[in-house]
Parts: C-alpha cells; sequence; structure tokens
C-alpha cells in the first residue's frame, strides 16, 4: 500500500473557499468494497492485529478501512466536520486490548483529518500574513507526519515483530505533542472566526458592541475617542491568532516540553507580524495589507479633508489608532501601546519635515527586533522610541526653534516685554471702556496690528527666508486679535464646568447641558446687552472681551496643542484686564493729582479733607492692584516661568550632544558596560556595596532624567504643567475665587469712575472754580445754583458717597483675603503669597 494510493478526497480550488461553503468535499461515491473476513473467526490475536494495523495506516491519513470505519454521526460535506475531522468506530469483534489502543490512535486520524481542511481552507490572503504563516506550519507538519505514517507503513512491511504498542511508540515519540496542540490551535481559530462572523451578521449584536464601545471610550475629560481603535476583527488574524497561541503557552506553562514547543511557534508564525513591528519603529511604515498589525493608518475622508489637512494637529491625533483587538500580552500595557504609536507616528512626522522617504542617509547601526519572546523586546521598543523621540526634538529645538517660541508666547501672552502692550493700551483706552457691542474692532485691530507692528494679515507676506529662520516672524505673522461676544468671567466659568464634567454620566445631561450653555452663550446678543452699558461692572467693557490667538505651523502645532493655546489665551485675559484697571488708576490717579481742578488751593477745609480722603482711598486701591500684579506677573508668571525655561535649556543641551544617526542601541551597550564595569568594581570594594549602589542610581537616575528631557511627551508634559499651574494659582479656576476676583474688579473700576466724574461737582462747591468754568463753559453750569445750602447738600452726598465706597472697599478686600486664605490652606498653598502680602499691606 502507498500513501498515494489511498488518497479518497479531492479538493477544489482553494480560490473559491468560504467560510460558508467548504473547500473539501468527499468523492461522489463509495468505491466497491471487498467484504473483509469477519472477525469473529479470527482467533489468532496476532493476525487481529495485522488486520487492525492495516485499517489504522489508512485511518492516521483520514480515511476508513475494512474494521475502521466513519461514525455515522460524521458528515464529510460539512464544514465543521471536516475541521473537527472524522469520527472512527471500530469493529465490535476486535479483541478488546487492541480496540483499546486502537481507539487512541484513531485520534491521529481525526488530527490529520482537521488540519488538512483546515489548511486548505484558511491558507488564502485574506486571512493574514500570520495565519499563512500558520498554515505554512501546518503543511510542513503534516509533511513530517506523513514520513512517520511511511515509516510505520515499512515497519509494518519488513518487520515481524512490530505490532500496536511499537505503531503508538513511534506515533507518540516523533509527533504526538505537536499534533495535539496545533489541532487544538486550529480548532479554536475556526471558533474564533465563526463567533466574529455571526456577530458580523447579526446588526442588533453588533450595534449593542458598538454602544459598548461606546461608553467605554470615554476618558476621564469627558472626551469620546475615536471608536475606530475599538473595531473588531471580521475573521481571526493578526494579533487575534498570536492571541490564540500565546493563551495556550501561559496554559501550558508547566509542561517544558509543551511551553518549548509552543514559544517557537509562535516565534515561527509571529514572522511577518514582527517585520511589520520593525518596519513601524524604524521608518514609520505600515505594510499592513490585510489589516493585521497592531497600528493602523486611519486615512481621513475626503469630504473632511479641509478640515483635517496634513498639516493639522487634528489630523495627526486620529491618523494612527492602536487597535484593542487581539493585542497580545507584551502590548497589553498602555505605556507599551503609546511608545509604539508614537515612534512611528513622531518619525512620519521627521519625514514630512525634512522631506526623507526613509532614513537610510543617516548612516545608523540599527539591529532590528528579532522575536516577540526575546528577553530584550521592551528594551529595544525603547531604543526606537527614544531614537523617535531624539529626531523630532532635534528638529522642533534646532529646526524650528521652539525654545524661541516659549519665549516669543512668554512676550505676546504673558507681557514678559510689555512696553508695546502698554502702548496699545494708551491708545486704545478709551475704547476698551466701551461696551464690547458698542466698540469698533476694526479700529481696536488696526491699533493692535500697528503697535506689534504685523503688516499684514497673512503669513505669506513673510520673505520666505525670514519665515525658515525666524520664528518671532511666525509668532508675530499669525496673530489674530478679536472682540468676542463671550468676556473672561464667562470663558472661566466654561473652564470650570469642563473640569467637573462627569464622565460617568451616562445619558450625557452634563455634555448636552456645558453644549446648551455653550450655544447660548454664542448666540447674538440682545438689544438689551447691546445698549445697557454698566460702567461699574467689568463684564461689560470691551477689554473683558479681547481675545488674542497665535496659529502654529507644523509641527509645532502638534506640540503647543490647542487645548494649550487656550491656556496662554485665558492667562493673556486676565493679566490685560490687570494692567487695564492698572492703567485706569493711573489716569486716574494723575487727575486727582496733578489737575487744576482738584489741587484748586481756595477749596474750603472740608473739602481739602474730603479731597485728601479720596487721595488715601484711592492709594489703597492702587496698592491693592500693584500687589495684585507682583503676585500673577512674579509670583505666579515669571518664577514658573523661571524653572519651565531652566527645563528647556537642559533639554537643548542635551539635544545639542545627540547626533543623528547614532546606533540605537548605543544606550543599551552603554548601560551594558556600565553595569559591568561597576560589578567589577563593587567585586574589589565589597564592603562598601550600599555606597556604590547609591552612587550606580543616582547616575542611572541622572541618565534617565536627560532622556525624559530630551522626549516629546515630557515636553508637552512640562509644557502643560506649567501652563496649568499658571491658571491654577491665578485665582480663575474656582468659583469663588472667581466671583471674588471680579469683585474686587468691579470695585476697583466703580470707584475709578466715580472719580473720573467728581470735577463738575467739585466745580459747583467752590465759587471762584464756578465764576471760572461757567464763563467758559456756560451750557455745563446754566442750572447750577451757588447758594451756601446747595454746597452744602453737594459735600453731603460726596461725603456720604465716599465712605460707601471706603466701606465697600474694605469689607470687599477683607472677604477676598478670606477667601485666599481658606483655599490657600486648603487646596493652593501658592495662593496664601498673596494673601500674606494683602494682609501686611491692609492690616486690620
Amino acid at each position: 500500500m502507498s500513501i498515494d494510493e489511498s488518497n479518497k478526497v479531492r479538493l477544489r480550488d482553494s480560490s473559491s473557499a468560504s467560510i460558508v461553503n467548504s473547500t473539501i468535499e468527499a468523492a461522489p461515491a463509495k468505491p466497491t468494497r471487498i467484504r473483509p473476513y469477519m472477525l469473529s473467526k479470527v482467533n489468532d490475536l496476532k493476525i487481529q492485529s495485522g488486520l487492525i494495523i492495516k485499517d489504522l495506516l489508512f485511518a492516521l491519513l483520514g480515511y476508513e478501512g475494512c474494521y475502521i470505519r466513519y461514525s455515522e454521526k460524521y458528515d464529510s460535506t460539512n464544514i465543521h466536520n471536516q475541521l473537527v475531522g472524522p469520527d472512527f468506530k471500530i469493529a465490535k469483534n476486535l479483541d478488546i486490548s487492541l480496540k483499546s489502543i486502537a481507539k487512541k490512535l484513531v485520534w491521529y486520524g481525526k488530527y490529520y483529518g482537521g488540519l488538512t481542511a483546515f489548511y486548505q481552507l484558511y491558507n488564502q490572503p485574506k486571512y493574514g500574513k500570520v495565519l499563512q504563516r500558520f498554515c505554512c506550519y501546518v503543511h510542513s507538519l503534516l509533511d513530517q507526519y506523513q514520513n512517520v505514517v511511511v515509516e510505520i507503513e515499512n515497519e509494518f512491511k519488513f518487520n515481524a515483530n512490530f505490532n500496536m504498542n511499537v505503531l503508538k511508540t513511534i506515533l507518540d515519540r516523533d509527533i504526538s505533542n505537536k499534533l495535539k496542540h496545533i489541532y487544538e490551535i486550529s480548532l479554536q481559530i475556526h471558533s474564533v472566526t465563526v463567533e466574529r462572523s455571526q456577530a458580523a451578521e447579526q446588526p442588533d449584536l453588533r450595534f449593542q458592541d458598538i454602544i459598548a464601545n461606546v461608553k467605554s471610550s470615554i476618558n476621564q475629560a469627558g472626551i469620546l475617542e475615536s471608536l475606530a481603535n475599538n473595531g473588531k476583527f471580521a475573521v481571526c488574524k493578526g494579533g487575534l491568532a498570536l492571541r490564540v497561541v500565546q493563551d495556550r503557552i501561559n496554559l501550558f506553562k508547566g509542561d517544558s516540553d509543551s511551553s518549548s514547543f509552543l514559544t517557537q511557534l509562535f516565534e515561527v508564525i509571529s514572522e511577518d507580524y514582527v517585520e511589520m513591528l520593525n518596519k513601524w519603529l524604524i521608518n514609520g511604515d505600515i505594510d499592513d495589507p490585510y489589516d493585521e498589525f497592531v497600528i493602523r493608518e486611519k486615512p481621513v475622508p475626503d469630504s473632511l479633508i479641509d478640515i483635517f489637512h496634513a498639516r493639522s494637529e487634528h489630523y495627526w491625533n486620529e491618523l494612527f489608532i492602536v487597535k484593542s483587538d487581539g493585542l497580545i500580552d507584551q502590548f497589553s500595557n498602555v505605556d507599551i501601546q503609546m511608545k509604539i504609536l508614537n515612534t512611528g507616528k513622531f518619525l512620519n512626522v521627521f519625514k514630512l519635515c525634512t522631506g526623507l522617504n526613509n532614513f537610510n542617509n543617516l548612516k545608523e547601526i540599527i539591529e532590528p527586533i528579532t522575536g516577540i519572546y526575546t528577553h530584550d523586546l521592551e528594551l529595544k521598543i525603547e531604543a526606537f522610541y527614544n531614537r523617535a523621540n531624539k529626531l523630532l526634538m532635534k528638529l522642533l529645538f534646532e529646526g524650528m526653534q521652539f525654545r524661541g517660541l516659549i519665549n516669543e508666547f512668554q512676550s505676546v501672552f504673558l507681557f514678559r516685554d510689555s512696553f508695546k502692550i502698554d502702548n496699545f493700551l494708551e491708545k486704545s483706552f478709551s475704547d476698551l471702556k466701551r461696551n464690547r457691542y458698542n466698540v469698533s474692532v476694526s479700529r481696536l485691530e488696526k491699533n493692535y496690528l500697528d503697535t506689534f507692528e504685523i503688516k499684514g494679515n497673512s503669513f505669506s507676506d513673510i520673505p520666505q527666508q525670514e519665515k525658515m529662520t525666524s520664528i518671532s516672524a511666525i509668532v508675530r505673522q499669525n496673530q489674530k486679535f478679536s472682540i468676542t461676544s463671550s468676556n473672561f468671567y464667562q470663558v472661566a466659568k466654561e473652564i470650570m464646568e469642563v473640569e467637573a464634567f462627569d464622565s460617568e454620566d451616562e445619558d450625557g445631561a452634563n455634555l448636552r447641558s456645558l453644549l446648551n450653555k455653550t450655544f447660548k452663550r454664542n448666540a447674538s446678543p440682545t438689544d438689551a446687552e447691546k445698549t445697557g452699558h454698566d460702567p461699574n461692572h467689568s463684564d461689560e467693557y470691551a477689554i473683558t472681551s479681547i481675545d488674542l490667538s497665535v496659529s502654529l505651523p507644523f509641527p509645532l502645532n502638534l506640540i503647543v496643542i490647542r487645548e494649550l493655546s487656550y491656556h496662554y489665551e485665558l492667562m493673556f485675559k486676565i493679566l490685560i484686564i490687570l494692567k487695564f484697571i492698572s492703567k485706569f488708576n493711573d489716569n486716574t490717579w494723575r487727575d486727582i493729582n496733578h489737575s487744576e481742578v482738584w489741587k484748586h488751593a481756595s477749596f474750603d477745609p472740608r473739602i481739602r479733607k474730603w479731597i485728601l480722603r479720596c487721595r488715601v482711598l484711592h492709594s489703597r486701591v492702587r496698592e491693592f492692584v500693584n500687589e495684585l500684579q507682583i503676585y500673577l506677573n512674579y509670583d505666579v508668571v515669571e518664577s514658573r516661568f523661571k524653572v519651565f525655561q531652566e527645563s528647556l535649556a537642559r533639554t537643548e543641551e542635551i539635544l545639542k550632544e545627540k547626533v543623528l544617526g547614532s546606533d540605537v542601541n548605543n544606550n543599551n551597550n552603554i548601560e551594558a558596560h556600565f553595569n559591568s564595569k561597576f560589578n567589577t568594581f563593587n567585586n574589589y570594594n565589597s564592603n562598601n556595596t550600599i555606597f556604590d549602589d547609591k552612587i550606580h542610581n543616582m547616575r542611572t537616575s541622572s541618565r534617565n532624567r536627560e532622556r525624559e528631557l530630551a522626549n516629546v511627551d515630557t515636553l508637552i508634559s512640562n509644557l502643560s504643567e506649567f501652563l496649568n499651574t499658571l491658571i491654577n494659582d491665578s485665582l480663575i479656576t474656582k468659583p469663588h475665587l472667581l466671583l471674588a476676583l471680579k469683585k474686587m474688579f468691579d470695585i476697583v473700576i466703580s470707584f475709578n469712575h466715580y472719580l473720573s466724574r467728581l470735577k463738575k461737582v467739585l466745580i459747583t462747591c467752590d465759587v471762584e472754580l464756578f465764576e471760572k468754568y461757567s464763563t467758559n463753559y456756560p451750557e455745563m453750569f446754566k442750572d447750577k445754583t451757588m447758594d451756601a445750602s446747595s454746597i452744602n447738600n453737594r459735600y453731603v452726598n460726596m461725603d456720604n458717597s465716599l465712605h460707601g465706597h471706603f466701606d465697600t472697599f474694605t469689607a470687599s478686600l477683607s472677604d477676598f483675603i478670606a477667601v485666599l486664605r481658606t483655599y490657600g490652606e486648603s487646596e493652593n498653598k501658592s495662593i496664601l503669597i498673596l494673601s500674606e502680602s494683602l494682609e501686611r499691606c491692609f492690616p486690620e
């Protein structure tokens, strides 16, 4: 008998295979069998053994013989039966000892038949490279198995001592363990494929999956992430197939032989997957024709290309995603996922900015990842991640002048150099005092552009050479100045509402409420809002609705993302409001100290005393504003910026030491070399091991800090921490603090507005002044009487109103300090700096 002659199954073309229709079908008609000799008439056990062994040679290849037949339950046309393999029944008159062994041996035929069907069905490109590798392994194992069967056949023919125990021993020794593992893995793969296919065909179940994904993809900030990263594979492929093998490895950890075989199998079938990983980590390329890799590139729809253009931060945030389906153990950690994702993302950004198609010209010595189960997998991913960070960080600091950008933002938004913004306030002061709905926006914008010497409204107006060399030109020309319908306090409240958003609110009530408020706030103003300007309330002044933004070019907008830009813009709002109030104070101080009316020497003594009290109260108001400015400008902005600037300077120094094209393995080699020398040092100085360990840990910690500084994520994190600290220390993230701050601003503005209107009243309190001004301005004073009673009534009214302002300021300042102290002691110690300075200036 030969194996080829025993082939009773014919195969259809595998290209037409599918899950529904089998690629394997039984022969249409069974051949006519010669009636076998009845076992009941065979009493010789050796003869029975020979007859059964001959049938077993057929059964081992998945076919029935004379005494071993297919079970009635086995349907050779059913795809499930084909993949599970045939069930056999054995002649009932066979000796019980032989029958017991035969029942164990026919399982090999079941394995063989099932794996043959699996190979024919799944050896197709649509199932991906990983499964094709597995099918290739199945094919080689089946060849190995067939060779073992041929060996058994030869032994049966030419070895007189051959029996069923020897047959079983040969199979158990050469193929048993491997065949069983591969068979059960194939069944699990098919089971996953069937499950996925059925789920895809049932819209209701699919809808439930989508709903679950929506709920699970709301992060702590209440932001809905893309659903694409939660997409399910339609069949078992890629990471899912690797996951099946890996689960089995974990199941058989206690069996060294099985664990070794399964680990080797995993490495073999993951070769293409590892190659994809290397291409992504080394060049940022995705070579994934069958959509099975852990990273997916999500093309932007044509309808959204104008919004998510290739140099937009939104585009890059959505372009590459980590698939959550089928993640193997090595990639289950979120940090590892983000390092893999960002490595390729950073490389693609670098290539786009430099025009490189690959990194061959950098002459790097790169050792790719050789396998998933290698002990240094995480170290190599870390090395590639550091390499990508190094390239992008050098691009940002040396090519895009990132440190210069932060210095420019410090001047533009945080008034590090306030000369020009002071000039703007000087030229536009009268407009900024107006109602925001009744002010000339174009005039304010022109004043701002002229003050900051912005000659055009487009970055294209700058010469090409200046674009490439001057970050200040980029920032200057991309500024957008406007007056919005929202004032500073409304924007600050929105931030507080966003921070308080409950991400676990399943019905989305909080989100809808927030959106409704936002839409309402941005709605067209009513007639009352346009005309009902109250000069005693700061939120109605145009100054509180100033908005300044800077649109950054790619790739700077990937670091200073829109969220961080909002922080700069919000700080700009509060600082310019404070500057405006200080300017208001200065103008009033000059008026009450230097104007002819306020300096008039012939006033009644009680009027002169009243004027002195006005100046005293105004000095207290000015001192309050000065203390608030000192706190914000120096204790908050300058002190925090100094620390951040030192971090940027150190980062720049580190990057200058790192050259492009360096060996990505140098970090590991240097570390290993250092550890080797360190261990040798310890061997000679065993009495100082604790001291030596401390030195080693300090050096290691120093190197880790340096690596972190040359890291894009650390850069974004440090910038975010810097800006968040500014916002938190600026009294605008807590409702009570913001309300108390607004109340103090309103009181200061109200008092200055009150003093600015007193000239006419003071003139009517002195006969000499009245005669002089009524002659020059008769219309202004034609209805005024100058008798003693009228003058006395005017003085009484002025005195009462001054008392009111004094009491209001004193009480509100006391409340303000109390609120500062409460929040400072319980939540933010930095605020105590302001409360302590105010307590020193205004002791009770």
